[in-house]
């Protein structure tokens, strides 16, 4: 069986100071065998100036840590001949650098950018291997247990807690045919076509149904679009949902708007059908007009 290989690509520099007359530096430095060696090109007494000078190219590594090279009077007189022939000391660095690992089969394995979302769609349209039928006001819908299960914990209650059978069709009472459709395509694909058209029911959907990623969409469209001719409407909504992010949005464009709404018709209807909420809506906005001042 033919396996893959990797290959790894290296490459080497190479470094060298050369310190000529040492015996000026070695007499400039402290007397003692373990003083260091001081020298204005090569100072490894001052410890700031040995790190910034071999941060720039030259620090050394050992397995754990980094560690700077010592070089003492003691160590350089052992062996003088050797290591200070001619007055001279030289210090080499052999440096071997290594790239990123390159597995030579990586032209043989593209990754797949097609996103998972687009295989639900796919299932979605094709309704392959559905396993229920919901059946919404005599009109039925093929879906995926799973899926349902997956994105709803309503669904998942009807399907796994309610009875001990396998259920193959499933009969809801409280949403209408087109409005479900809305919400399957939903749970399928995390998208919604027209939503700011479906936005209404569809919040009523998703609040039922528990989708909170559907709610929050909803919401959105909903306060983005506000209007005269709908804001009293979307406030009914977001105080019969109790939807507190939808209820600010539209309390603060009422009252950005209160002179132009406060007489209307859909006004004078609220506060005939739900005073409660009327009164609250005014007193928001004396709230407002205080904070304003």
């Amino acid at each position: 069986m033919k396996r893959g290989y990797t290959s790894v690509n290296s490459s080497c520099t190479k470094y060298e100071w050369r310190i000529s007359n040492l015996d000026l530096h070695l007499r400039a430095s402290n007397t003692g065998l373990n003083s260091y060696l001081s020298s204005p090109p090569f100072s490894a007494v001052d410890a700031d100036r040995v790190h910034t000078m071999m941060k720039k190219d030259h620090l050394l590594f050992d397995s754990v840590e980094r560690t700077v090279l010592e070089l003492s009077k003691k160590k350089l007189l052992e062996n003088e001949s050797k290591n200070i022939p001619n007055n001279s000391l030289t210090v080499g660095l052999e440096l071997t650098i290594y790239e990123s690992c390159n597995n030579s089969t990586e032209d043989f394995f593209v990754p797949s950018k097609r996103p998972m979302s687009e295989d639900y769609k796919t299932l979605y349209s094709s309704k392959i291997g559905s396993d229920v039928l919901i059946n919404v006001d005599g009109q039925k819908f093929s879906a995926h247990k799973t899926i349902l299960i997956a994105r709803s914990v309503i669904f998942t209650s009807k399907f796994l807690m309610e009875t001990d059978k396998e259920i193959k069709e499933l009969e809801l009472q409280d949403i209408t045919p087109n409005n479900f459709e809305k919400l399957l395509e939903f749970i399928y694909t995390d998208e919604v076509r027209d939503l700011d058209i479906h936005a209404y029911d569809l919040l009523e959907a998703a609040n039922k149904y528990l989708i909170q990623t559907l709610k929050d969409l909803c919401e959105e469209s909903i306060s983005r679009t506000l209007s005269e001719t709908n804001v009293f409407k979307a406030l009914r909504l977001a105080d019969r949902l109790n939807s507190k992010s939808l209820l600010k949005c539209v309390m603060d464009f009422i009252y950005l708007n209160i002179n132009d709404l406060i007489e209307t018709q859909d006004y004078l209807k609220l506060e005939n059908e739900n005073p409660d909420l009327a009164f609250r809506l005014l007193k928001n906005s004396l709230i407002l007009v205080g904070k304003d001042k």
